[in-house]
C-alpha cells in the first residue's frame, strides 16, 4: 500500500523525508493541493515531490493524490476496496450484495470528495450564477444527472435547457439569444466522442463560456474550456452497471448547486418557497379538476 511504503523512510534522502513527515500527518489535505502547493508547505521542490511519487509506484504527483485518495477511502470504510466495474463476488447473499454496493459508493463519495477541485467549483457557480441561460449537455446517464441539476437550478428561478449530445442539436438557435449573458455545462465520462467535440466547437464559436465536468484529464479541449472539473474515472466499459459514475455525477453536480445556491441564501431560499407554494396550488388545482 502507499501509506506503508511512505513509512519505509530508508527508501528516501532527508530532504525527501521532510516532505514524506507532512504527507503522513496531513493526508487528507494533501489530496487538495497543487504539486506547487505542496512544494510551498514543505519548503521543497516540483521535482523532488516527483521522485517520491516514482519512489512509491506512482506516475507523478496526480496519480500519487488518486492513489491516496483511495487508500482513506478504504481505510474509512474499515475494510478492503470494492471494484467499481464489478462490486459483486458469486454466491454472495443478498445481504452481502446490499453492503457491497453500500461500500462501493461510500467508496466512491470519499473519493472523489478527496479530490475536489473546489476553487474550480467555485469559479464554475459563479459562472452559472451570472447567467441568463445555462445550456446543460450531456448523453445517457450524463443527461440523466443534468436534467436533476435542472430541476434544482428551477427551484431558484434560473432558466437552462438540457441537450442529449445526439447530433441533431447544432447550436444555430443561439443567434437569437446574443443579449443574454450564457454558459454552458457539458458533463461526460469520458469526454471524446464526436458530438461533444462538435458541440464544444460550436458554443466556442459562439463565445458561450464552457464548464466541462469530465472524468479525462488527458482531454485536449480542456484548455479551451472555462472551468474545468475533472473527477476520477475508476470505470471502464466492461461493467454490469453505472454504479460508481452515476454517484459521482450526481455529487459533484449537487455540490455545484449548492455553491449556487449560496451566493444570495436569502433570496434562494424565499424563491424555494415560492416554487413549493406553487407546486401546491398546481397539484389542488390539478386534483379538483380530477374530482
Amino acid at each position: 500500500m502507499l501509506i506503508d511504503q511512505l513509512n519505509e523512510r530508508k527508501r528516501f534522502t532527508k530532504a525527501e523525508n521532510e516532505v514524506v513527515s507532512y504527507i503522513l500527518s496531513h493526508p487528507q489535505k494533501v489530496t487538495k493541493l497543487t504539486i506547487e502547493q505542496l512544494a510551498t508547505v514543505t519548503f521543497s521542490s516540483n521535482s523532488s515531490i516527483v521522485r517520491i511519487c516514482k519512489k512509491v509506484g506512482t506516475r507523478g504527483f496526480s496519480d500519487f493524490k488518486i492513489q491516496l485518495a483511495k487508500e482513506l477511502s478504504s481505510f474509512a470504510m474499515g475494510g478492503g476496496r470494492v471494484e467499481a466495474d464489478i462490486p459483486i463476488s458469486p454466491g454472495e447473499t443478498r445481504e452481502e450484495i446490499a453492503g457491497r454496493i453500500l461500500n462501493l459508493q461510500h467508496q466512491t463519495l470519499m473519493e472523489v470528495y478527496s479530490m475536489l477541485d473546489l476553487e474550480a467549483l467555485g469559479r464554475a457557480a459563479a459562472l452559472v450564477d451570472q447567467s441568463d441561460m445555462v445550456y446543460l449537455y450531456g448523453r445517457g446517464e450524463s443527461l440523466l444527472a443534468l436534467n436533476y441539476f435542472a430541476a434544482d437550478l428551477r427551484r431558484i428561478g434560473k432558466i437552462s435547457k438540457s441537450e442529449p449530445l445526439d447530433g441533431f442539436n447544432r447550436i444555430f438557435h443561439y443567434e437569437n439569444r446574443k443579449n443574454m449573458t450564457q454558459c454552458a455545462v457539458l458533463l461526460s465520462q469520458f469526454a471524446n466522442n464526436r458530438m461533444l467535440i462538435q458541440n464544444f466547437r460550436d458554443l466556442k464559436a459562439q463565445n458561450i463560456p464552457i464548464i466541462m465536468i469530465h472524468g479525462n484529464p488527458e482531454n485536449i479541449l480542456l484548455k479551451q474550456a472555462a472551468v474545468s472539473i475533472c473527477f476520477h474515472n475508476g470505470e471502464t466499459n466492461s461493467k454490469f452497471g453505472s454504479f460508481s459514475s452515476r454517484v459521482v455525477k450526481q455529487y459533484i453536480l449537487d455540490v455545484l448547486y449548492a455553491m449556487i445556491f449560496s451566493l444570495h441564501y436569502e433570496k434562494n431560499v424565499e424563491h424555494v418557497h415560492r416554487y413549493a407554494e406553487t407546486v401546491d396550488q398546481w397539484n389542488r388545482y390539478v386534483h379538483g379538476i380530477e374530482r
